[in-house]
């Protein structure tokens, strides 16, 4: 009777162990949200602004997928315009660096004018002198004829009113080379007037030639003076156009400058990741005339396991009887 009390109390205490752990299972934690929910998915996506000078330099369309690398965004046209630019620029760069400006050559020495020689009128002077002194001598010729002829015109025998025709040849005769004496007189008078004006000519001529050539040495040093001021202006000119170069040199390098980094601020937009463009918003026109875009870029999530759905919790299994407990068949037996 007592074993059978004890196996009753057992029975019990096994039944309440087991109506107590039901509700635990219904009572089970709720499962923890997934890393495929809302707020994940936003947290991965990309926003990527754009700046093209075109629509057709965009180029992805929404729902493209992407992978690393492929590009997004390129302004092909400003670039090839800007790389032509680039070479026309460089060409013109090394044409001028290699170009040789010649220097002007200092102007050459004119020759200097012989001085005139001494004036000499010795010649045209004695012809003068000596053409003088045959005036002077047939003028005195002359006036002692005259002289002469009138001592025999004096005398008795030789006086036409009293003589007779033989005695007035001789006066006659007189008279005659008085004649001659005048006329050589006159010859003489006109040599010397010819000999004064060779002298006067001579004279001349030597004041002309002097003229002559301080005009020709007026002219050599305004030769001189305006050769000088040439080659001044031709090395003024040739400063200017080596700071002209310079100054071409040094706005070219500054244009390619300006190019280098127009091209570096072209550099095409690529993708980081693999993924895939969303959604494509444009957001208008700039001041400088760009078209501003922003895309929504959603990367590819990394490689996962799937997530089960979560088990509900075992049911516990009712305890066994103890081996050693008696058998109820042989309580009652």
């Amino acid at each position: 009777m007592q074993k059978l009390i004890i196996t009753g109390i057992v029975g019990v205490l096994i039944g309440a162990t087991a109506f107590s752990t039901k509700p635990s299972i219904s009572q089970s934690p709720a499962p923890k949200p997934s890393p495929t929910t809302e707020p994940a998915a936003k947290s991965r996506r990309l926003t990527i602004a754009v700046s093209v000078s075109a629509m057709s330099d965009l180029k992805v369309s929404e729902g493209q997928t992407l992978q690393t690398g492929d590009t997004i965004a390129d302004r092909t046209p400003e670039r090839q315009r800007l790389e032509t630019q680039k070479v026309q620029l460089t060409l013109s760069l090394a044409r001028l660096q290699s170009a040789t400006l010649p220097a002007p050559a200092p102007p050459a020495d004119t020759p200097t004018i012989a001085a005139l020689p001494n004036p000499s009128f010795l010649e045209a002077q004695a012809q003068v002198e000596k053409s003088k002194a045959d005036v002077d001598s047939t003028s005195a010729t002359i006036s002692n004829k005259k002289a002469e002829i009138d001592y025999l015109g004096t005398l008795p025998n030789l006086n036409p009113m009293t003589s007779g025709r033989s005695e007035t040849i001789v006066l006659d005769h007189e008279r005659a080379k008085l004649a001659e004496l005048e006329q050589q007189h006159t010859a003489t008078v006109r040599d010397y007037q010819l000999a004064m004006g060779k002298l006067s000519t001579a004279q001349e001529n030597r004041a002309h030639q002097e003229y002559q050539h301080s005009l020709n040495q007026a002219e050599r040093t305004e030769a001189r003076n305006r050769d000088g001021l040439e080659y001044q202006r031709q090395i003024a000119d040739f400063a200017e156009q080596h700071r002209d170069r310079d100054f071409q040199i040094s706005q070219i390098q500054l244009k390619l400058n300006e190019i280098d980094n127009q091209l570096a601020t072209l550099a095409a937009v690529r993708a980081p990741q693999p993924g895939k463009i969303r959604r494509i918003k444009w957001l208008g026109q700039a001041a400088d005339g760009r078209l501003n875009a922003q895309l929504t870029f959603i990367p590819d999530r990394p490689g996962r396991a799937a997530t089960l759905p979560e088990q509900p919790a075992p049911m516990p299994q009712p305890t066994e009887p103890s081996r050693d407990r008696p058998q109820s068949g042989d309580e009652d037996d």
